[in-house]
């Protein structure tokens, strides 16, 4: 049984044309992103693909014009490292539009919010000014900063 099976919610993501083309994009840039299915419409042509990121599976259909993507639904990365951030922050933005707080939308209108994991656990022990520091950093930013968020947080009165 997939996952898609074990779990009585799936995410469906309206592509106009190019599901199978996000879908192996994915799968190319964010490690731990694998195709899980690939179906075609009536005509032979690959209409739904199934990927797996990190174990939580998404259902990449093609649509039409009749929606389209928008920042309203975002995918979030956790990311533990600099290096990983940079990596998905320059993969993903390439051909799409870089935005801010660690938000950017990818080439097939997907947005994405790649955010270090740092973030959530210096919120969850920051005082009210901390709080505030880092708040106005992450506001400040496109691409997030471990070490800018790091510094906002100590120079912070404790």
């Amino acid at each position: 049984m997939s996952a898609q099976q074990a779990n009585k919610v799936t995410t469906v993501l309206w592509f106009k044309d190019n599901a199978k083309s996000a879908a192996e994009y994915y799968c190319e840039v964010i490690p731990g992103t694998e195709i899980v299915e690939l179906a075609p419409g009536p005509d032979g042509e690959i209409v739904v693909a199934t990927i797996s990121i990190f174990g939580t599976e998404y259902l990449l259909m093609n649509g039409g014009d009749t929606y389209k993507l928008s920042p309203a639904i975002s995918l979030m990365i956790h990311c533990d490292t600099q290096d990983e951030i940079d990596h998905l922050w320059s993969k993903l933005g390439e051909g799409g539009e870089y935005l801010y707080c660690g938000w950017l939308t990818d080439q097939f209108g997907l947005t994405w919010q790649i955010t270090p994991n740092l973030w959530w656990q210096l919120t969850q022990k920051a005082n009210p000014a901390q709080k505030e520091a880092l708040w106005t950093s992450m506001m400040e930013s496109q691409k997030l900063v471990i070490a800018d968020l790091q510094a906002a947080f100590d120079c912070a009165p404790a």
